[in-house]
């Protein structure tokens, strides 16, 4: 039994290694098929997406909108 040891501890990271490299793989098509997936969609306030940090033209506050022609009164 001595001597299945070695062989044993190679199989066994080997295997590690192996399943590390399918796991990580999977997980970059994951990642690779839910942004093509959502690529057509904004999501406001969501880092790295379209529109991220830049507040909606209704988010003024409404003092500051006016209607054509009309003036603010002072």
């Amino acid at each position: 039994m001595n001597f299945q040891g070695p062989a044993m501890q190679s199989l066994i990271s080997a295997y590690m290694e192996q399943s590390r490299n399918v796991f990580l793989q999977m997980q970059e098509q994951l990642r690779n098929q839910t942004r093509n997936m959502f690529s057509g969609f904004t999501f406001p306030g969501f880092p790295g997406m379209p529109g991220f940090g830049t507040p909606p033209s209704s988010a003024q506050p409404p003092s500051e909108k006016t209607a054509p022609g009309d003036e603010k009164k002072t």
